[in-house]
């Protein structure tokens, strides 16, 4: 906004890089907008998301100007004039990844060139590492029976993210959209944090139960919590954001007399994905997560939202013999466990860890771990 305003005479500038609230007093940002240009007045918006601008600013702008990610040359400029001095070598893509105040952050005047650049790597390195609290799941590349329609379009988003981090893919190319459905217990919540571990991005759950425990239940309070959810994870993106349990954001048209209560929270929803999965800025991933898909609403789950539904199938013999085999760790190590796999077709994950979780500690007292 300040190198904007230098570019000439704004009889209106509008800098903003959240959701506008609504006013109940006064001129609105709209209608000064419109006040100034019905009188000939020049105007000028700045902003990362162009929902956050008033319609009446976007729909009648005579010239929009899009300020791309700084490539490899910007940079090199940018650091010869802060430290007076261009970098001798610098990685391909160092940038990429990295937002705004990142940049800024690791290019320094009174540094020097090449601390720079040590800078700008190591704070690409931070970005890519997994978020703390998935320590304790294993990479994707270790989990069993989830089929090879799920495994597959998690590896490929993995893929495309390390080629989007190397500047050989726009993020708008990739696939980052899906709902997993399945019956309760075959692992949904944990392959999305094993996914997020993998993918080396933060990862954000949220659900509408969620939403209501952490707010007083009004609908301007979810209507915030949904915004926070989405702001959280956007500030760090790329990221994971998970909605969990999303067929409780109801079907509009089954809605009964709740209905005037819930549109506005489902069409919120609605232009939050729009927003999150479509600018031109964003950089999420938005993986929701159901054992009712058939009760989604269809807006919520159509071409360019979360549009490609995943289901996962009960694990066969093979895969039980997996799961097993990774509850257990390091425990029984050359036990042959088909014959128990075979035995329990027809079970979770969520059953797995119940079985070895109970051979561990059989006393229901708790004093299996002593010796009296």
């Amino acid at each position: 906004m300040r190198a904007a305003k230098r570019l000439g005479e704004w009889k209106f500038a509008h800098a903003v890089s959240e959701p506008p609230r609504k006013s109940t007093h006064g001129m609105t940002t709209s209608d000064q907008a419109v006040f100034v240009m019905a009188n000939g007045g020049r105007i000028i918006g700045v902003t990362q998301n162009l929902h956050y601008l008033p319609k009446a600013m976007t729909a009648s702008a005579d010239i929009r100007i899009k300020i791309d990610h700084p490539d490899d040359e910007l940079l090199r400029q940018a650091i010869k004039m802060a430290t007076g001095r261009y970098p001798r070598s610098m990685p391909a893509g160092v940038s990429h990844g990295l937002d705004y105040s990142d940049i800024c952050g690791a290019i320094r005047t009174g540094s020097s060139a090449k601390a720079c650049i040590e800078r700008l790597v190591a704070a690409s390195k931070a970005k890519s590492e997994a978020a703390p609290g998935l320590e304790d799941v294993p990479p994707v590349e270790e989990l069993f029976g989830y089929g090879d329609e799920l495994e597959g379009w998690a590896k490929a988003l993995i893929s495309d993210l390390g080629a989007w981090r190397a500047g050989k893919l726009e993020f708008s190319a990739i696939q980052r959209t899906a709902v997993l459905a399945s019956e309760p217990g075959l692992g949904k919540t944990t392959f999305v944090r094993s996914l997020a571990k993998s993918a080396g991005v933060p990862f954000f759950p949220t659900s509408v139960s969620q939403w209501f425990a952490n707010s007083p239940g009004y609908l301007d309070s979810i209507i915030k919590q949904i915004d926070q959810a989405f702001a959280e994870a956007a500030a760090v993106a790329p990221a994971i954001l998970f909605l969990d349990e999303i067929e409780s954001i109801p079907n509009r048209a089954t809605l009964d007399h709740r209905a005037d209560w819930w549109v506005p929270v489902v069409g919120h929803m609605l232009l939050k994905l729009d927003s999150a999965t479509s600018a031109d800025s964003a950089k999420l991933i938005v993986i929701g997560a159901t054992n009712h898909p058939d009760r989604l609403d269809a807006a919520l789950v159509r071409p360019g939202r979360l549009s490609k539904i995943i289901h996962i199938e009960k694990p066969g013999a093979e895969a039980l013999e997996g799961i097993i085999r990774q509850h257990l760790g390091k425990d029984l190590p050359d036990a042959d466990l088909a014959v128990v796999a075979k035995l329990g077709v027809g079970a979770s994950g969520a059953h797995v860890h119940d079985w070895v979780k109970s051979a561990r500690w059989p006393d229901p007292i708790g004093w299996s771990g002593f010796s009296l």
